[in-house]
């Protein structure tokens, strides 16, 4: 059964997943740091890039993958359509923000 993961569960993927051989000296706060200019500014940039970067390739590497909910019940990843790159940026931002204890795990950026 296909399910659609929400924003929410993206974003605690995101900051726990080891899908990619990254750095473990690598933290999410630096990873925060390259996804702010989607909440503060609409000009391109490099941060910008590179933050689009990694939301692209995390996606296009969990999408499909199976993973078990808080129930432990086993689904498939999916992502709702119409959900943006800078959605998920900016969906990872507001979470750091919230979750400051969250900073200090391992990101997953090459």
């Amino acid at each position: 059964m296909r399910t659609v993961v929400n924003l929410g569960l993206f974003v605690c993927l995101l900051t726990l997943s080891e899908m990619s051989q990254a750095s473990t000296d690598s933290k999410a706060a630096d990873l925060r740091k390259f996804c702010v200019p989607f909440t503060t500014d609409t000009k391109p940039s490099i941060e910008k890039a590179y933050c689009r970067g990694y939301v692209v390739g995390w996606r296009e590497g969990i999408e499909g993958t199976l993973t078990t909910e808080d129930k432990g019940m086993v689904q498939t990843v999916t992502f709702e359509d119409g959900v943006t790159d800078e959605q998920m940026a900016k969906v990872f931002v507001q979470y750091m923000a919230s979750h400051p204890k969250e900073e200090n795990k391992a990101r997953t950026l090459p």
